[in-house]
């Protein structure tokens, strides 16, 4: 089996988190590949999926780059690729079956902007764990959960899982832990059931801190977050929601409305999110969950459990673990802790507060978490 790659000759997309996608990258002429180059060479990395054209994207990265140093693996994919394949899944499936396997495997789910990344740099500390922050393929299958076929859906996610995976030099008993944007707990359940002898982590922030925090995020993308303007409300809410209906938050605001602010958007995905994790706590995925503050404000308490969690609690690992603190787990992206961003205005987070007090499934969400 062959496949052909193409040397990257031009990249472009309109925010650093915008989803991976095929478009991302202009290619030029190619050259053949083996297909054991592809599975042997951990260079090469999967991208993205395009489950509408029934393929997948594999990335070359330059010797020495380690995906499991980045803030999020696929803004260091977007930034560093060389070289891509374009192949079907099927094939992709078939080559991942001769991948190498963790001996443990940790999803992390999360609300987002509740220290996650921070999380996987914890990881990405310790001796044994191999830790990569947004392999983002996974989320573009997130997006077409209910469009994909159950059966199929949890195929494609131990395929994307798999790939993954791609540590230099792996050893038998390393412990993978994959950290997904937050889109990811909507499908939980499938990544659970795809992965039956995984661990499954979920970190969240209370309603407030995290819209504070989206307001925030939107200014160090560059953009206008002022009362008024939508364009970020609405790219957020087509990325955050994983292409949902506006219509699954009907009784908290309707997200797209031009009078909707921004900040009653992200309160509606807040809840979202608090929702999609209940519902999978429901069907019996064995969470572990931290709060935001636990992981800020009780640091070596909260080290403890999640090295315990992990089976790689020693004073040895929680030295390391603790090291991550000092350094910016976003340090070099245009999230990172310096970069200019003011405070979600008093009047503006008062309407969350009062949007919180008045409607009721906010309530349930917030009650919820407490």
């Amino acid at each position: 089996m062959g496949f052909v790659g193409q040397p990257i000759v031009g990249r472009d997309r309109p925010f650093e988190v915008d989803p991976a996608r095929f478009d991302h990258f202009q290619l030029g002429e190619g050259k053949p590949v083996a297909a054991d180059e592809l599975v042997r060479d951990p260079a090469w990395t999967l991208y993205t999926i395009d489950p509408d054209h029934d393929r997948a994207m594999l990335v070359r990265l330059p010797d020495g780059l380690d995906l499991t140093a980045q803030p999020f693996a696929f803004v260091a994919q977007f930034d560093h690729a060389t070289d891509a394949v374009v192949l079907p899944l099927d094939d992709l499936a078939r080559l991942a079956d001769d991948l190498p396997r963790p001996a443990t495997l940790v999803h992390l789910f999360s609300t987002g902007r509740c220290g996650s990344t921070l999380a996987s740099r914890i990881f990405a500390e310790l001796d044994g764990v191999w830790s990569l922050s947004e392999p983002d393929a996974i989320a573009q299958l997130v997006v077409r959960r209910d469009e994909y076929g159950t059966r199929r859906m949890q195929e494609m996610l131990r395929v994307a899982t798999r790939w993954s995976f791609r540590p230099v030099d792996p050893r038998p008993d390393t412990t993978c832990v994959l950290k997904y944007r937050s889109e990811a707990l909507f499908d939980a359940a499938d990544f659970v059931t795809a992965t039956p002898d995984s661990t499954s982590l979920f970190l969240y922030r209370d309603v407030e801190g995290w819209v504070d925090s989206g307001y925030r995020f939107g200014q160090k993308q560059g953009a206008d977050v002022g009362e008024g303007s939508t364009a970020m409300r609405d790219f957020l809410w087509h990325i955050l929601s994983a292409g949902a209906p506006p219509g699954v938050v009907a009784d908290i605001c309707d997200p797209v409305d031009p009078a909707t602010p921004m900040e009653t958007a992200l309160a509606a995905l807040w809840a979202m999110r608090i929702e999609a994790y209940q519902a999978a706590a429901a069907t019996g995925v064995p969470f572990h969950p931290f709060s935001y503050r636990d992981i800020n404000h009780d640091r070596e308490a909260t080290v403890a459990r999640l090295l315990q969690v992990l089976g790689h609690d020693s004073p040895s690992n929680r030295e390391r673990a603790l090291r991550a603190y000092d350094v910016d787990s976003q340090q070099g992206t245009d999230g990172n802790r310096d970069a200019a961003a003011e405070p979600l205005p008093a009047d503006r987070r008062q309407r969350v507060h009062s949007l919180v007090a008045d409607n009721a499934r906010m309530r349930a969400a917030v009650d919820a978490m407490r």
